[in-house]
């Protein structure tokens, strides 16, 4: 009986976990900085400047969809957490992408996006 009490209380706590980093995403989220500039190129500066920063966007719906502004192009799909590992897959029509989550605030999310890791801040 004390197992089944254990089990029960993990569970409950994981759906509690999940539920906050979902409702802590929910939003609109533009791309603010990289945090790895030093490691960046001339040239991947300034695409940096003049397709990502300020410009790049995610907003995070509640019914789990999602739509962005990335790279001169409109993006939508669904959203999904996974928290045990700690990450957020977008699905779209043209395929899935893996972020991992490298911090989750209120208002800052920090993103690892293939080799690069940026910081996003939510629009009030």
């Amino acid at each position: 009986m004390k197992k089944i009490y254990t089990l029960f209380l993990f569970l409950l706590l994981t759906n509690i976990s999940i539920a906050q980093t979902s409702k802590k995403l929910l939003g609109e989220w533009v791309f603010k900085e990289a945090y790895d500039k030093k490691n960046i190129d001339e040239v991947g500066l300034l695409m940096l400047q003049t397709e990502i920063i300020n410009k790049m966007t995610f907003n995070f719906s509640e019914d789990q969809s999602f739509y962005g502004f990335a790279m001169g192009e409109i993006v939508t799909g669904t959203w999904k957490v996974n928290n045990e590992e700690n990450k957020v897959t977008l699905k779209t029509l043209d395929g899935s992408l893996e972020f991992e989550i490298l911090k989750l605030t209120e208002t800052e999310l920090g993103l690892k996006i293939g080799l690069g890791s940026f910081l996003m801040k939510k629009i009030l």
